[in-house]
């Protein structure tokens, strides 16, 4: 079992689960097939593009303030791989939105989201579970089409709270009209569930807050009548309550979050069965860093991505690392952190460390000339209306009844294209004031024949194009002509058109807008720290995992400061079976024989063997955060007894033998 807490990828823990064994009568030997837990991980995931704000569906009105720290991404990755720091999605999942450093909805779509006190971005805190959203209000449009109560038998609502609770925080399930039917709130020590009752909300049923998951279902009795169950930590409350007969027929269209303090885990489902969430326990333990988070301002869509790969792309960025434990639970650690956490055991070379011993290896052929991150800067170009250029045709000639004309339109490697105006409009046919300001996106065409000026092609037959979304960076543009004469893609002398203009002019076409556009720019950051000039360079490509100058620099000097030194390694450490020692602990181990030294470390190696006899023998490796003596030596003794005759430092030793001052040579003398 092995984990790398270095600055690079991780390595794989042999923990699973056994998927087959066969034997026989005529011995004792068993095959066993076992599936490592790391093979969840090794899984293809897609997603489209994400901005930090995401335009609004209506142009003109602004954008939904989302945020994105990076963690999003870490547990949008381990959620689609089957591990959770917050609840998995329940059955006929509605709206789900982890919160997890966006409120961008893993089910459902998002209408609006802003700080609720100054507008803008929501804030983002550390949690027991991860990170949390807080001052934030968020609406939302329930997928499903419009799930009942009624129709489905029960609705679902969770969401997660730490240890500290103040103002308003509640997830509301509302009708296509934007009005409430049911929600979950909570304070510091209470949470309630509301059911709307002769057209206001009345208060069904309360239970008292445990730090964690809140999970409320309403049960379907009757039109006007439904059970109410709340549950938290594990206590739970029910009560049958009376309701308009609009919280149970009606159908769950809209949905708003509010959250004063810091919360997660939102959803609203609408499961067969009641209560398949009760007594959740997360699969997943992250430790980011508390302060200055990395945080992202646009992710490129992905299509088949490695799950695993991007796992170690970012952990090598971040400088952090993840391993299952023991307890089959996912480890993510912000290495520093990690390194700062108590000894959890101390091993002695008297009590605990075998007649082995431990070896080390001091290797200065790893030792790096410096650390250079190598990120992606982005610029973007914003706009409220679809006024942004993203692709332009080339005047393309179509030639008589040449149909379905098919042309890709690939977005560049280094741009990201965020809400694409995808229903062109004709050039000559719409109004031109759009045209002319720039505005969406167009397509069109003139024909002329010898000695004729240009004409609108559609004016000599049928011209249509349309735009085809395939992916986030792939479109197809596919154009149909059915006349007699060549249609050239481009607008008309402005004397044609005198509504158009003049620079409009031989405009080429088609032409595709929209909202954002970024542009992705290579960037350079050194660390602080160097090593020795003849060494090489150690490279880290963190490419669109770091897009801030202060996340790279924290990068760099992290590496930089561990890699330009040597790093011992103790890299067999021989032990008496010491059973609850796991990955990623941090323990001391004190040598008082040969080295008298005390080292602090990680373990990031764990080797077990049982034999036939069912003896065991235990090993573990150890990265080293911190060395000190335990021991002292000749140069501490004689600054201390230095200007002491013998007889002087004779007298003080006084009814100790040899053996005694060999053990403590300093027990006689005043620093003791």
């Amino acid at each position: 079992m092995s984990m790398d807490t270095g600055a690079g990828p991780v390595s794989l823990l042999a923990n699973g689960v056994v998927l087959s064994a066969s034997g026989g009568t005529s011995g004792r030997e068993v095959d066993v097939e076992v599936a490592d837990a790391y093979e969840s991980l090794n899984k293809t995931i897609s997603w489209d593009s994400l901005a930090d704000s995401m335009p609004l569906v209506a142009e003109g009105v602004g954008d939904a303030y989302l945020g994105q720290q990076s963690v999003y991404w870490t547990d949008r990755i381990l959620r689609h791989c089957g591990w959770y720091a917050t609840p998995p999605r329940v059955g006929y999942t509605g709206l789900s939105v982890p919160a997890m450093g966006s409120m961008n909805p893993e089910a459902g779509t998002v209408d609006t989201s802003a700080r609720t006190s100054t507008g803008g971005y929501p804030g983002w805190d550390a949690t027991s579970w991860g990170v949390g959203v807080s001052d934030v209000t968020s609406t939302y449009i329930v997928g499903g089409g419009g799930y009942s109560i009624k129709s489905r038998g029960r609705m679902e609502l969770l969401a997660m709270a730490d240890a500290t609770v103040t103002g308003a925080n509640r997830i509301e399930a509302q009708n296509n009209s934007s009005q409430g039917l049911v929600r979950m709130r909570w304070s510091q020590s209470t949470v309630y569930l509301d059911v709307r009752v002769g057209g206001t909300y009345s208060q069904a049923v309360s239970v008292a807050r445990t730090p964690g998951a809140m999970y409320a279902t309403v049960e379907y009795i009757s039109d006007t009548s439904v059970l109410c169950i709340v549950r938290s930590g594990g206590s739970s409350a029910s009560q049958s309550m009376t309701v308009d007969s609009s919280v149970t027929t009606g159908g769950v269209l809209r949905a708003s979050i509010v959250a004063a303090s810091v919360a997660g885990g939102f959803q609203i489902g609408f499961p067969g069965s009641t209560g398949g969430l009760a007594g959740w326990t997360p699969t997943v333990n992250m430790k980011m860093r508390v302060f200055n988070r990395n945080s992202l301002k646009v992710m490129r869509a992905t299509e088949g991505a490695d799950c695993a790969e991007l796992l170690a792309a970012q952990c090598e960025a971040e400088c952090a690392t993840y391993w299952i434990d023991e307890l089959g639970v996912l480890q993510w650690w912000d290495l520093a952190r990690l390194e700062a956490e108590q000894s959890v055991a101390t091993l002695s070379s008297d009590d605990d460390i075998a007649e082995g011993g431990f070896t080390w290896s001091h290797d200065l052929s790893q030792v790096k000339s410096g650390v250079l991150v190598k990120w992606l800067d982005p610029v973007s170009t914003r706009r409220w209306r679809s006024s942004v250029d993203f692709w332009q045709g080339s005047g393309q000639s179509l030639q008589p009844g040449e149909v379905d004309v098919e042309e890709w339109i690939n977005v560049p490697d280094d741009e990201v294209w965020i809400s694409p105006d995808l229903s062109p409009s004709r050039v000559g046919t719409a109004a031109m004031a759009d045209f002319n300001g720039g505005l969406g996106s167009w397509y069109g065409g003139v024909t002329s024949s010898s000695g004729d000026t240009d004409k609108w092609a559609h004016l000599n037959g049928s011209f249509l194009t349309q735009i085809e979304r395939v992916t986030d960076n792939a479109f197809k543009l596919t154009t149909q002509w059915h006349g007699s004469l060549v249609a050239i893609q481009k607008t008309p002398d402005a004397e044609v058109a005198s509504d158009m203009w003049k620079r409009r002019a031989g405009f080429d076409l088609p032409i595709m807008r929209g909202r954002a556009k970024y542009q992705l720019l290579d960037r350079d950051t050194y660390g602080a720290a160097t090593g020795p000039v003849t060494a090489p360079e150690h490279v880290i490509d963190a490419g669109v995992w770091i897009q801030r100058a202060d996340q790279a620099a924290y990068t760099a000097d992290y590496a930089a400061t561990r890699l330009t030194v040597p790093q011992p390694v103790l890299s067999s450490v021989a032990l008496i079976p010491f059973p609850g020692l796991q990955l990623g602990d941090v323990v001391e181990v004190q040598d008082t024989h040969v080295s008298r030294l005390t080292i602090r470390g990680i373990v990031v190696e764990d080797s077990r063997d049982i034999d036939a006899d069912m003896g065991m023998s235990h090993a573990v490796s150890i990265r080293p955060t911190f060395v000190s003596r335990n021991a002292v030596t000749y140069e501490m003794w004689g600054s201390v007894v230095r200007g002491s005759s013998y007889g002087q430092w004779g007298s003080r030793q006084v009814g100790d033998t040899y053996a005694d001052w060999g053990n403590v040579p300093l027990r006689r003398e005043d620093v003791l």
